[in-house]
């Protein structure tokens, strides 16, 4: 008899089960995914950015040292599939390579992507591209015209020549998840939360300083909050769990992650039952129009997409 090999979804069920049972024999938890940002900042601004980034003036860059503590503490109760290394912009990270090798190292990982706007892409080192597993180029209506196909070509051969997959996605709409005013009614946010794709598909997990969280916007939410001059609580101290050496962490984290409550942030959020809305960049007048708080003139670097400064 013929044998086919798998579709797409059943290879990608296979290698779930595969994983599921392999986190069960090392007695670990398993998790499909885990975002890191490296930089709250970008060198776009774009409308509806889900960390907020037009509304960040500095770049809130990690500490490589709680990164690889954070991380040494997650390597006896958790395995991941892919960690994400994203922002804001990732390459606006000049140490990026080092938090890719702590993360290589962790063992934790079996690939490492990095999600990125992609005008930087043409300053990365060698090491940058062996590092990485998968490199995802966001081309928004706003950068079209920069990534000619032969641009995109030569990416694609330095990413081939790396062995490294490079994925262009295309994104014409962004979704509109953040609210400027509290979602009353806790019925309606229990709606919104279980109804969240982010929360209960798509393993958007969030490492931050020395918690993880269930939600990748936790603590950007309540940093542009902060900017607009919104009440709100602290949802960096309060909506994470702390990872530390302590000898109940597996069994804490287990709890944490299947928690079906939500998170203080989803007071603040449409999750994924938002609107789509059509890709645009903001304006500096139209950023500054809802801040409290300066806001850096990123005009010049965005017509030349370059980063504005070493801060990202």
């Amino acid at each position: 008899m013929r044998r086919f090999p798998p579709s797409g979804a059943l290879l990608e069920r296979i290698q779930r089960l595969g994983r599921s049972l392999r986190a069960r024999l090392e007695r670990k938890i398993l998790i499909d995914s885990l975002e890191f940002l490296l930089a709250d900042t970008c060198n776009l601004r774009c409308n509806n950015c889900t960390t907020s980034s037009p509304f960040m003036s500095d770049a809130n860059l990690p500490c490589l040292d709680s990164f690889v503590e954070s991380l040494s503490f997650l390597s006896p109760v958790a395995r991941c599939y892919e960690l994400r290394f994203l922002g804001g912009e990732a390459l606006l990270n000049i140490n990026i390579c080092s938090f890719m090798r702590a993360a290589r190292q962790s063992g934790i990982f079996r690939n490492i992507r990095v999600i990125t706007n992609g005008l930087l892409l043409p300053r990365m080192s060698e090491e940058f591209w062996q590092l990485a597993d998968i490199v995802r180029i966001s081309v928004y209506p706003a950068t079209t015209n920069i990534f000619s196909e032969a641009k995109l070509e030569s990416l694609k051969a330095t990413a081939s020549r790396h062995q490294t997959r490079l994925e262009v996605i295309r994104d014409t709409h962004f979704m509109k998840a953040t609210s400027d005013k509290r979602i009353e009614g806790v019925s309606a946010v229990q709606r919104i939360f279980s109804t969240c794709g982010e929360a209960h598909g798509w393993s958007c997990h969030l490492l931050y300083r020395n918690r993880l969280y269930r939600c990748s916007r936790v603590h950007t939410l309540d940093r542009y909050l902060s900017k607009i001059g919104v009440e709100h609580e602290n949802f960096t101290d309060q909506d994470g769990l702390v990872i530390d050496g302590r000898a109940n962490l597996f069994s804490d984290l287990k709890n944490y992650l299947k928690s079906s409550e939500p998170l203080k942030a989803c007071s603040f959020c449409w999750g994924t039952s938002g609107p789509l809305v059509e890709h645009a960049q903001l304006t500096v007048p139209e950023i500054r129009s809802k801040s409290r708080k300066p806001i850096p003139d990123f005009a010049s670097e965005h017509r030349s997409g370059e980063p504005g400064s070493p801060r990202g």
